[in-house]
Formats: C-alpha cells, structure tokens, sequence
C-alpha cells in the first residue's frame, strides 16, 4: 500500500468506500474504521479534516455529559419527595422567575465531585434523610438550613449573625450543657440572593 502521495490516499480511500462483491461504505463509516496509519498519512495531506474529526470528539463529549446530566436530573425528579404543602417536589430558594421571583424547582446537574447537586443553591439532590429545615437552639437562636452542605455532604446550619455553619450533630455538642436542640419546620426557606447564574429579572429584594 503506497501512501506517500495525496493520489495515492485518494485512490486507496476509494477502494476502501467501494472494494467489490457487494460491499459498500458510507464516508461516515469509514471515518469510523479507519487505521491509524492510513489516518495519519491522510492528516499530512489534509490537516482540515483533523480539525474537524477534534471538534467532532469534543461535541460528542459534550453531548455524552449532556446527556447523563439529563438522565440524572430525570432520576433526580422522578425519586424527589413532594413538598408537604404543594403536593410536588420541593421547590429551590435561589431558582425563581420572573419579576415576582416565582419559587422553581430545583436544577440538579452533577458536579466535579460527581455529587448531583443544584445548579443555583447547590443543595445536593439526596440528603440521605430530609433534614429539618431549620433547629432552635436553647438560647432561642433558629439556624437555617444552608445552601451547602459539608464535605462529607452532611446538611449544615446557619444564623445570619455568626460567619460560620454548623452540622446538627455540632450544633448539639455545642449546646450539649445548655439543653437540647429541636428542629424546626416553619422557619421558611433560606434567603434569596440574586446571582448571575439565576433567571431573575427584578433588581430590588424580595
């Protein structure tokens, strides 16, 4: 087999779309079978056509990765717990619409850490166990549950006037020789925050 021309490539190309008894193939597949060698001499003669095979595998990789996140996202909608007082599934602080900041579903999507976790809140889709939405501690103080959970994706806990967030279980420790923590259910969802990433069009606060 003879590559060291163009002709040459453009001849043995030909015969491999259309060798006889019967066979023939599309271009699309003989891109697909073709030999390292064989590709590497037709490169030499037409380095366009490796621009366009690179940008290929990159569109089919961003397509593969959009494609699991759709099927996450689907298994994470079709397992969600309905919402105790909507009857559908919980609905994400930080996604809201329009100019009344209509309250949307979470978006999950995974992460780099392969943790499905929302596109705007960043909650991630199974807490393992919902955990209460918020916990009183002795001295009166309610902390909300946070956006974030910890490393170990354990569900953390926040008050507007500490710059730190605490699990339960530090929560408890904290308090252990002050009495115990109760959860509660009423204390509303964790304040909204107008970021790039959301589709709001409202400037002013809620």
């Amino acid at each position: 087999m003879n590559l060291d021309t163009a002709d040459d490539i453009r001849a043995f190309l030909r015969l491999c779309l259309d060798p006889g008894h019967g066979i023939k193939r599309t271009p699309a597949k003989l891109a697909g079978i073709m030999p390292g060698p064989l590709e590497e001499a037709l490169m030499r003669f037409a380095p366009h056509l490796a621009e366009l095979r690179d940008d290929a595998d990159q569109q089919e990789d961003k397509a593969r990765k959009a494609r699991e996140a759709h099927a996450a996202a689907l298994a994470a909608w079709i397992t969600a717990e309905p919402d105790a007082e909507t009857g559908g599934p919980e609905l994400c602080p930080q996604n809201r619409r329009g100019d009344q900041r209509v309250p949307q579903p979470h978006f999950y999507k995974p992460g780099d850490d392969g943790v499905l976790r929302c596109l705007f809140c960043s909650a991630p889709a199974h807490w393992g166990g919902e955990p209460p939405r918020a916990w009183r501690t002795p001295d009166g103080r309610v902390w909300t549950l946070a956006s974030e959970a910890n490393e170990h994706g354990v569900a953390q806990y926040e008050d507007p006037y500490i710059p730190k967030r605490y699990t339960a279980l530090a929560l408890e420790t904290m308090y252990a020789d002050q009495g115990d923590i109760e959860p509660v259910d009423d204390a509303g969802a964790p304040p909204y925050v107008l970021n790039a990433r959301s589709v709001n069009r409202a400037p002013a606060p809620l």
